[in-house]
């Protein structure tokens, strides 16, 4: 549809830019998830991940349950379940190949959030969404989490099938039962799923105005059937002994990570996590000859004066709406407000009370909305937000890329998280 809203008419120069800039978003941010195949982690877990695919590949039996987490308990069956279907998806038979199924699906997730906007989002808000959403393709945390043999990163594409779910709630009984079933095998696959899940069904029924439209016995339906995959876990557990559950930190309740993390991951300015004391070196980036340009650092500062802008945008925000924290932070009056604000906000709260200590891994759950909720702040301020987010972009487009870069010319981050890539192994 073109910008004056009649089905069939030409569409105008802005549209085309548009759709030629979701266009090229897409595709980079396609490019950048299967750049350099060999250049993939391969530590414990996902060497783990792969060993237990290829068991069952030559004819073991299904694990009952997952991983050992680091709290001593195994993780749900269905967290090294999707990797088995994968690989009989996909017949990978090395790392290579299973992380490149990972990839698609990943790149699938992305895809579909294009759809779902295109289709779903309202005229008046698609732009904020599709900022979001490109910024999603590049952004550097993103574009390494979803390259990995690891349960976590196969979060996104169950996640937009929870949102989609609850999106159409109350207009088909699909919708609600859909929600209910994706939200039941979130946390299936990693455990923030089982908070996301709750804080979004707590939050629909506290501030949902058209609550009672809810297909609530479908809800309940989804979530019956999705939580059958527990019962083998939970067998499991019973014969378990010594470990407990995640551990209680009087800490989490003051150190406000998911709010930290929300923000940061948004930035694109922690490699750090990844890189460890390579870090230092990422940033003299590239090289010319063996003398660094320092152009990582330079775009670094860059990103971190639009995040300096961003919380400058919040705070006028705030006072504009005379402290109205869901007013500055997500916005009133709409589906997208109401569903980026259970994230945000009843996610961070809920997980913040029962005393989890997080990592920023955990909010791969929240895919899209962690980066549509900074494009649609931007697309609010416009017309400094379009340059903002102009300028966002590009940066971590060139971090993501350099990134890569090093990784591929290193060998990884041997001291840090990264560790030595799978290319790097088979030369040892």
């Amino acid at each position: 549809m073109s910008s004056s809203g009649v089905p069939g008419s030409i569409p105008s120069v802005r549209d085309r830019r548009l759709l030629i800039f979701v266009v090229a978003a897409f595709v980079i941010g396609t490019m950048l998830r299967l750049a350099y195949p060999a250049d993939i982690e391969y530590k414990r877990d996902e060497r783990w991940m792969f060993e237990k695919t290829q068991e069952v590949a030559e004819g073991k039996a299904w694990p009952a349950a997952g991983m050992p987490s680091s709290q001593g308990v195994v993780n749900p069956g269905l967290s090294v379940w999707s990797f088995i279907v994968l690989q009989k998806l996909s017949g990978a038979r090395t790392p290579i190949g299973l992380a490149r199924a990972v990839q698609i699906v990943n790149i699938l997730a992305i895809l579909v959030l294009f759809l779902f906007i295109a289709v779903g989002i309202p005229q008046v808000e698609r732009l904020g969404w599709l900022w979001g959403a490109a910024l999603v393709c590049v952004n550097p945390l993103a574009v390494v989490f979803h390259r990995k043999i690891w349960a976590q990163s196969l979060l996104p594409l169950l996640a937009m099938v929870f949102l989609i779910g609850w999106w159409y709630r109350r207009r088909h009984w699909a919708g609600a039962l859909v929600w209910g079933l994706a939200g039941a095998l979130l946390g299936q696959i990693h455990m923030a799923g089982f908070f996301l899940a709750a804080a979004v069904v707590a939050w629909t029924i506290l501030f949902d105005p058209e609550r009672k439209a809810v297909r609530w016995i479908a809800w309940t339906a989804g979530t019956l059937l999705g939580s059958l995959g527990l019962l083998p876990w939970l067998l499991e557990l019973s014969t378990q002994t010594g470990g407990g559950g995640p551990a209680f930190h009087l800490s989490a309740w003051v150190n406000f990570k998911w709010w930290n993390y929300w923000v940061s991951n948004n930035s694109g300015i922690v490699m750090e996590h990844f890189l460890g004391d390579h870090f230092r070196s990422f940033l003299g980036y590239p090289l010319i000859g063996q003398q660094p340009t320092y152009l990582v650092g330079g775009v670094h500062v860059l990103l971190v004066l639009c995040l300096l802008y961003v919380i400058g945008l919040v705070i006028r925000r705030l006072i504009k709406t005379r402290g109205s924290w869901f007013g500055a932070f997500t916005g009133v009056g709409s589906e997208s407000s109401l569903i980026i604000a259970s994230y945000l906000w009843g996610c961070g709260i809920l997980i913040t009370l029962a005393g989890v200590v997080i990592q920023r891994h955990y909010l791969l759950v929240a895919f899209p909305l962690l980066s549509i909720w900074l494009g649609r702040l931007l697309a609010d301020d416009r017309p400094r937000g379009t340059k903002v987010f102009g300028l966002i972009w590009s940066a971590q487009l060139l971090v993501s890329a350099l990134l890569l870069y090093y990784i591929h010319v290193n060998g990884g981050a041997p001291n840090g998280d990264y560790g030595v890539s799978y290319s790097a192994t088979l030369l040892e």
